[in-house]
């Protein structure tokens, strides 16, 4: 599924660069910006905890890439993770300028 590609992506872009802006390093590791993400929102940096999403969505998009699975989320599951994600993004971009 292409939305889940691109939902980890946009996540992990928001998390990067708020990590970066508040010295967190992730060191281009999925465990690392995982662990960012929960550290950010903690810090009241982020509106939500992206940690756990972050950690679902690689693993989907692995299921997906390299076994070619199907996913299994509901409309009601993608269209929340697009809102958490979405957040995430509108976020990065308000420290960006």
């Amino acid at each position: 599924m292409v939305a889940i590609t691109f939902l980890h992506l946009a996540a992990e872009a928001a998390v990067v660069g708020l990590a970066e802006r508040h010295g967190i390093d992730t060191k281009r590791r999925h465990d690392l910006k995982a662990d960012a993400a929960t550290s950010l929102f903690e810090a009241d940096h982020l509106p939500a905890d992206l940690g756990p999403d972050l950690r679902a969505l690689n693993e989907l998009r692995k299921d997906v890439t390299y076994e070619g699975a199907d996913v299994e989320l509901s409309r009601e599951e993608l269209d929340a993770l697009a809102e958490r994600v979405g957040s995430a993004v509108a976020a990065a971009e308000e420290v960006a300028g």
